[in-house]
């Protein structure tokens, strides 16, 4: 889902270029996903390890796409996460930080040195090994450091219909701030949370 908003940015491009999709690993991911309770997540964490020990070797060279369209040539657009990392992320097999298993789309970094509320867990993801941290694979799969453009947005949407209390000023206040910030800072290595500046108009517009 992700990906196709990053395609459609302003309903230009259409198609993608230098992609890769893997039928293999998204069937391991959905098998794991209906899998026994007793087994899966042990299969979670044995799929992340192989992906994080071949990411730096070779994978790495696969993790994004161009979005283009076609006219007198190819046009090309920005870089979106490949189809086979965008599949991944989407299916519900990597371990949360309770029992379950999760989009790894819908899940974030714990913080270091932070224990995880028991209302965070659904979608914190689990802690792992420190090669698996260290690669970037979990970034690559979608899993988030921290809420992104589009989750910021979202939530100042939802916020429209909040009463008006000092907690809710405190909320909308941090997340102006976090904006600010995540425009300054261009380094993150998943472009699918980041928005346009045009994006980002549009949204205030709404």
């Amino acid at each position: 889902a992700e990906q196709l908003q990053s395609i459609r940015v302003g309903g230009y491009y259409t198609d993608l270029i230098d992609d890769h999709w893997s039928p293999d690993a998204e069937a391991v991911a959905r098998d794991i996903a209906k899998a026994p309770v007793k087994t899966r997540r042990k299969r979670a964490v044995a799929l992340v390890s192989v992906l994080s020990r071949a990411w730096e070797r070779r994978l790495s060279d696969f993790a994004t796409a161009i979005a283009a369209t076609a006219y007198s040539g190819w046009i090309r657009g920005p870089e979106v996460r490949a189809t086979w990392l965008a599949r991944l992320g989407e299916v519900k097999w990597m371990p949360d930080a309770g029992s379950g298993l999760q989009r790894p789309t819908d899940l974030q970094l714990q913080a270091a040195g932070t224990p995880v509320r028991p209302g965070e867990r659904s979608f914190t993801v689990a802690r792992f090994d420190a090669h698996v941290q260290r690669s970037g694979i979990l970034a690559a799969l979608g899993v988030k450091a921290g809420p992104t453009q589009r989750d910021l947005i979202e939530r100042l949407r939802s916020l429209r219909a909040a009463s008006v209390t000092t907690s809710t000023v405190d909320e909308v206040t941090t997340i102006y701030q976090l904006l600010a910030s995540s425009l300054r800072d261009r380094s993150e290595g998943v472009p699918e949370g980041r928005m346009t500046a045009y994006q980002l108009r549009n949204a205030f517009r709404a």
